[in-house]
Parts: structure tokens; sequence; C-alpha cells
């Protein structure tokens, strides 16, 4: 599911507490007829009725959709990542009542909510990735009044607790991130100082624990996607620069090479989607091809 960003023009005094939900899958052939069956056996009912018809449903037909209770805080432009040993963590993110905007609050999820240690800073619309030895690489965002963030911090799922890591070059919020196959960290593009959308990347080195630049993308992209391939390339796609009237959508695509110009990484421009989109889903299917859904178009009022 796509992040919330700041950009996305959220009405941060409309406040509304998410109901959590796990979803399983079983018998997908069969998911469309028991949902038409658990319809009328329900009376086709909405509202409270829904849950519990959702609760119940047996699980040999189809997709199931269980409450799993509501997380300690309401929170938009969070992160949530699954850990090593299944527990999830829900970090940062605005929410709450009143003007309340980037907050530090950390949940853990696994059968049930729990709080946790809070992030060592506030920040909202942040990246966290985790790492091949399973802490989790918190960076950027927008922190307090809405600046924006180049430090990062490394969540430790041992103590719970969060550390302070190599800060960015730039300081960047609504960009993507990547786990690449030699374990490093791809940053790349999203929204800095002044309102100025980037092209350029950086690299996470859990190695060293430093960051340092990459090569930029051909154009800035604020609401992309970027997808690691099976070869250990990274395709970056669609987004968009400026704000309306004059946002600019891309069609674009490129592909981020880590190996290239001796290791440093280098963008090169591939071919391109087959509609102009930003605010879209990309991922990698079984077969090593990359499926692009959804997304908006100039207006933000409709799906692409």
């Amino acid at each position: 599911m796509k992040r919330f960003r700041l950009s996305d023009g959220i009405n941060q005094r409309s406040r509304t507490r998410v109901l959590v939900a796990v979803v399983t899958l079983a018998a997908a052939a069969a998911c469309a007829s028991s949902a038409r069956d658990e319809h009328r056996d329900t009376g086709g009912s909405a509202g409270p009725g829904t849950r519990d018809a959702l609760d119940t449903q047996a699980p040999a037909r189809g997709l199931i959709m269980r409450s799993v209770g509501t997380m300690h805080r309401p929170r938009a432009a969070h992160t949530a990542t699954t850990l090593a040993d299944g527990r999830v963590l829900i970090a940062g993110g605005m929410g709450g009542s009143g003007n309340e905007g980037a907050t530090d609050d950390v949940e853990l999820y696994r059968d049930g909510f729990r709080n946790s240690s809070p992030m060592r800073e506030p920040r909202m619309s942040h990246t966290a990735t985790r790492l091949a030895d399973g802490r989790v690489l918190i960076a950027g965002g927008y922190g307090p009044g809405n600046r924006y963030l180049a430090s990062t911090e490394l969540f430790d799922p041992a103590t719970s607790t969060f550390q302070a890591g190599p800060s960015m070059s730039t300081a960047r919020a609504g960009h993507e991130a990547v786990l690449l196959t030699d374990g490093r960290v791809l940053l790349v593009g999203g929204v800095g100082e002044g309102w100025t959308f980037l092209s350029s990347a950086e690299i996470f080195d859990h190695s060293t624990n430093s960051v340092r630049p990459t090569g930029g993308m051909t154009v800035p992209r604020e609401s992309h996607t970027a997808s690691l391939l099976a070869d250990g390339r990274v395709l970056i796609a669609g987004g968009h620069a400026g704000r309306s009237p004059s946002v600019t959508l891309y069609a674009s695509t490129e592909l981020f090479d880590p190996r290239a110009d001796d290791g440093l990484g280098a963008f090169t421009s591939s071919a391109p989607l087959g509609i102009r989109r930003h605010k879209h889903d990309a991922v990698t299917l079984a077969d090593g091809r990359v499926l692009v859904t959804g997304g908006s178009d100039e207006r933000d009022n409709l799906g692409a």
C-alpha cells in the first residue's frame, strides 16, 4: 500500500483511527463466489455487521479479513516493517487530535499491539528498511514543523531500541528505499529543502555504517516506485515533479545498477510506462517481471 505523503494534500486536522486487520489468503480461486455467498448469508448488511461476518468466514472459502484490534494511537504517513521474529514494527507518522504533527511513537505488533521505545526524533513520510542482520534502517521524512530530515536511525530488535545512524547528505521525505542484493540500501528521490524535487540518490552501507551519494536519476521524482529486480538492478517508475497547476507527471522509467561506475552505481533510462502515473504501486513478480498498478492523473481525482 502506498504511503501517505505530506504533499498529497492530507488535512492534518482530520484524524481517523484505523481499524487494523489481518488478511490471509486461502483458496483464492473461490474468493469471488465466497464473498457473494457471505453477502447473501448475512443479508448483505454493511456497517457493524460486516466485521462479524468477516471474522467468522470459513478459511477454506477464500479471503479472510479478521479484526485484530486497534493501535494505541491513530496514525498516517507511518511505516510498518516485518521483523525476522515475526513482530511488526510500526513507527512514527502523524496522528491524534488538534495540530499534532510528526510523532516519535512506536508500537510492536504480535497478537496485539504493545508500546515500545520511541524513535530518537519524530518523523513521518520516512522509510523503514529491514537489513540483512535484522535491524531496521529508518531514514529521512518530515520532522516537527514539517522540517525535512537528513537523519537516520537504526532499530535493534534484540533490545527494541533505536540508535543514531549516519546522516544523509540531503534531507529528504517522500522518497523510496530499496534493500539491494549486497545488503546496502538505495535511498532515492523525494522532496527536499524548499519543497525541491530531488533527482539525487544515496546508498546506506551497513558494513561501514555510512551513507554516500550515488548517481542521480535522469529527472527529479516524488510519488514514484522503486522495485528490486532479480539481477540486482532497481526499476524506478513514474512519479511527478512540481505542484498543481504546473505538476509534471512521468511515464518514464529508469534502471539503477549498483555495480556501474566501479560500484558507485548509476541510473540509465529504460522503456516508458504505457501512461503517465504517480502515487501508484509496483511489485516484482515471481517470474521477474514488475507489475505496476493504479495511481493518479494530474488532477489527483482519477485513478490511472
